[in-house]
């Protein structure tokens, strides 16, 4: 036997034995435990991860977004203001297509509010003194209500709203300063709020959100406050200058709670966000955000949606939403 007959010979061996223990680590020895995820600090702002729609002469592009919300898979649908559309992108901020898919669809007109609930997305038209469903594929549904509510309910200039966790959807009427509810076939349930300065009333009821418990909580923009209410719509307390923690708050409009109970709102007027202990009564933990256009800053934000460990900020006068994570 040559030397190289045999070391083709050794060779042969290695790729089997090589092939063999490959093959049993792969499929017959995986580890029998699942690596932890580092521990998550709630206790600190979170940190900024990207940008999107902010490439002009795009057809993700945004003009002046006001709202945002995002569906159970991550998709993240922006009331496009300035342009009149509902722009729906991936999680990673890629853009997929526009709400009113055929044609079939109304124009819009100063939408400000936007809430997404298992497959329907609820989009207020101000405007147009209605509020419109769509599916979450991007079709229109129907008008869901409109100026048509009849007298006991009487007219309307919807802006914000959300869904609570059975599916009734709550609407902020800035006509008559006050939050109207209604089931999931758009049927009239009741009322809370009534214009005024007092606990209990609004001037200029703005963003709303539902939390997993039922609390109510709206921005009463023109008060400098937010304000919260049990499901039934009873006064229970505020945040801000007016009352509950002193969180020098100027212009509050996006809101949204997240699994842990905390409050975030966005302050437009001081171009960041604050974030508050639900658990509390209102305590105020810390804020994020200042004015710039830098990464992590704003330039007049509106909209806040909160999905998981991730926060999605409309940056209007930056034309881009912002996202944050822990």
């Amino acid at each position: 036997m040559n030397i190289q007959t045999l070391l083709n010979i050794i060779l042969i061996i290695f790729i089997v034995v090589a092939g063999y223990f490959g093959y049993y680590f792969l499929h017959k020895s995986a580890p029998d435990f699942v690596s932890a995820a580092a521990p998550v600090n709630v206790s600190v702002p979170p940190h900024f991860l990207f940008n999107f729609g902010d490439r002009p002469n795009q057809p993700g592009s945004l003009n002046k977004p006001l709202a945002v919300d995002v569906d159970d898979r991550g998709n993240v649908y922006v009331a496009d203001t300035g342009n009149s559309e509902i722009k729906v992108f991936n999680s990673g901020g890629k853009f997929l297509y526009k709400l009113g898919k055929g044609g079939k669809a109304p124009a819009l007109q100063g939408s400000a509010g936007i809430a997404v609930w298992q497959d329907r997305v609820y989009v207020t038209d101000g405007n147009n003194f209605r509020v419109l469903e769509y599916s979450t594929g991007g079709n229109f549904v129907k008008t869901f209500v409109d100026k048509n509510l009849g007298k006991k309910v009487g007219a309307f200039v919807p802006v914000g709203v959300a869904v609570g966790q059975k599916g009734d959807v709550y609407i902020s009427d800035v006509f008559y300063q006050r939050v109207l509810v209604f089931d999931q076939d758009g049927k009239f349930k009741f009322q809370f709020g009534s214009p005024g300065s007092t606990p209990g009333k609004f001037q200029y009821a703005n963003d709303l959100t539902v939390d997993k418990n039922g609390n109510v909580y709206v921005s009463d923009s023109n008060n400098s406050r937010v304000e919260v209410f049990d499901p039934k719509g009873k006064f229970l307390y505020m945040l801000g200058t007016s009352g509950g923690a002193k969180a020098d708050m100027a212009l509050p409009r996006g809101i949204d709670t997240d699994k842990n109970g905390r409050i975030f709102v966005v302050d437009t007027f001081q171009h960041k966000v604050q974030v508050f202990d639900g658990k509390d009564r209102g305590k105020l933990l810390y804020t994020f955000g200042e004015k710039g256009t830098d990464n992590g800053q704003f330039d007049y934000p509106n909209g806040m949606a909160v999905k998981g460990n991730r926060f999605f900020v409309t940056d209007r006068e930056n034309n881009r939403i912002s996202v944050f994570s822990y």
